[in-house]
């Protein structure tokens, strides 16, 4: 796998523009793209809840973190187990606690530069990990075009590959529809969804922004499925997780880049 700049990704796209190119680029996002926007990172929440188990669990935490391989400085390694443990005793109280965190939240201009690529590009499909709205808040903000949300995977047979609509296509449901947030429901994506993302991945390529690869359901996808090339942007190279490498393959590429709402404008 090649490393490329962040200008190398727009020049990339700025040639696709010019040259009327049929490629049609598909947008991966995970939590840190939506910092910018105020939602904390997914590292960030694991250590919060992460100090919480700990003066919880007070003498039983080692034995617990040394069992579950936890790492205390990228806890996001395991936030599903670190969610699981923090809110175990009332998993309602960890939605609504992730729900107040992104309550009026408004998109930032990374997310307002990616609605105007969705309305008027042929890249108009988002995948996501994110619960958040902050997509197609901006999409109502600042388009005239309405997003088709699959926020739960009973909603896959709507996703159209030839759709010219915006498509939001988030892979651990909708904060509000009971979403996937342990490790019992993020190890496997739904075979609902496989089958919509199949003929997506199967003839675009994939951008991948802010998603540190930490659950098992889409890296074991892209393991496995029949894929165009993956540009996946970091901003530290230094430290790219082994997950993430063995999941690229030769012609991929990683993007050093600013940050999201940098690479947009």
């Amino acid at each position: 796998m090649q490393i490329i700049e962040q200008k190398n990704l727009v020049r990339i796209l700025k040639d696709n523009k010019k040259n009327n190119s049929d490629t049609r680029f598909v947008f991966l996002l995970g939590a840190g793209a939506s910092v910018q926007s105020d939602i904390p990172s997914a590292n960030n929440l694991a250590k919060e809840w992460l100090n919480e188990v700990k003066e919880d669990l007070a003498n039983n935490y080692d034995n617990w973190k040394d069992t579950n391989s936890i790492d205390e400085e990228y806890p996001a390694k395991k936030y599903t187990e670190v969610f699981r443990k923090r809110f175990e005793h009332n998993p309602k109280n960890g939605y609504e606690t992730l729900q107040k965190l992104m309550e009026d939240k408004q998109p930032s201009i990374g997310y307002t530069i990616l609605s105007q690529i969705l309305e008027n590009t042929k890249h108009n499909f988002v995948i996501t990990t994110n619960f958040d709205s902050l997509i197609e808040d901006a999409l109502f903000l600042f388009t005239s075009k309405r997003p088709l949300v699959c926020g739960h995977e009973s909603l896959a047979n709507f996703i159209q590959l030839n759709s010219t609509r915006p498509t939001i296509i988030k892979a651990h449901r909708d904060i509000l529809l009971d979403p996937y947030n342990t490790p019992d429901n993020t190890c496997e994506l739904e075979s609902s969804l496989e089958s919509a993302l199949k003929p997506i991945l199967a003839n675009s390529p994939l951008i991948v922004i802010g998603y540190g690869g930490n659950d098992e359901s889409i890296m074991n996808f892209l393991k496995k499925t029949q894929r165009q090339d993956i540009y996946w942007c970091v901003r530290n190279i230094e430290n790219i997780a082994e997950n993430i490498k063995v999941v690229l393959k030769e012609n991929d590429k990683i993007v050093r880049i600013d940050g999201f709402d940098e690479l947009m404008v």
